[in-house]
């Protein structure tokens, strides 16, 4: 996904039921229905902290 041309990329993590957010070196783990700035909270970043990943996504 992109935001103000800043990219995110986004996978399902099995294991850990969560998305794995990466941004250049920076990654999050997010529950469905968890905002990523939360998810961000602790690594110091605010460029991307208005994307969210909405609950009823589903895993494929």
């Amino acid at each position: 996904m992109r935001k103000k041309g800043y990219s995110v990329i986004v996978n399902w993590n099995n294991e850990e039921e969560c998305f794995v957010v990466q941004s250049k070196s920076r990654v999050g783990c997010v529950a469905k229905g968890k905002s990523l700035s939360a998810a961000l909270q602790g690594m110091q970043t605010t460029r991307i902290r208005e994307v969210r990943l909405t609950a009823g996504w589903q895993k494929s």
